[in-house]
């Protein structure tokens, strides 16, 4: 009870502060663009748990991944563990929890911080789940995709008139 009580709260507040293995990037923009293109994208990835605009925090529920047999393509997301462990290991499932921080900067942008923590199912020794190491390509994704979602600014018209 005390570990699940320990592990609910070290997860809370991982999505408030920011962690420093986490990814982020500056979305040139305004503000409201930033946050929506955010909260969009990370509907897209897993069921929301925490969203509030005021502190930038959004947070996920747990979200599997599908990477197919035997959890094969893993390592598109997270650094598998090595030596024995990793050897004997056999896997059976993939999940993932979003934590994401919007900060509205100065100059009409703002940074996007996203931290994946990710547990796999390990059913051949340990038979429970395990905390995995994100290797940054989740978080990579989610960055890229908010920046590609934000409107294009308008083209400057000249406004120099011309002579007849």
């Amino acid at each position: 009870m005390n570990k699940l009580l320990i592990t609910t709260l070290g997860l809370f507040a991982s999505s408030v502060s920011v962690p420093s293995d986490a990814a982020q990037l500056t979305i040139n923009g305004p503000a409201k663009d930033v946050w929506a293109a955010t909260v969009h994208e990370v509907t897209n990835r897993a069921p929301l748990k925490i969203i509030d605009r005021d502190s930038g925090t959004i947070s996920t529920d747990t979200a599997s991944i599908d990477v197919g047999f035997n959890n094969r393509g893993m390592s598109q997301y997270v650094t598998k563990l090595r030596g024995l462990a990793g050897a004997l290991a056999t896997w059976d499932g993939l999940q993932v929890r979003l934590n994401v921080q919007v900060h509205e900067d100065t100059n009409n942008s703002s940074t996007v911080t996203v931290n994946a923590q990710f547990r796999a199912f390990e059913n051949n020794a340990q038979h429970r789940w395990i905390d995995m190491s994100s290797n940054g390509m989740l978080e990579g994704q989610i960055l890229n995709s908010i920046k590609t979602a934000m409107p294009k600014p308008a083209p400057e018209q000249d406004k120099t008139l011309s002579k007849p």
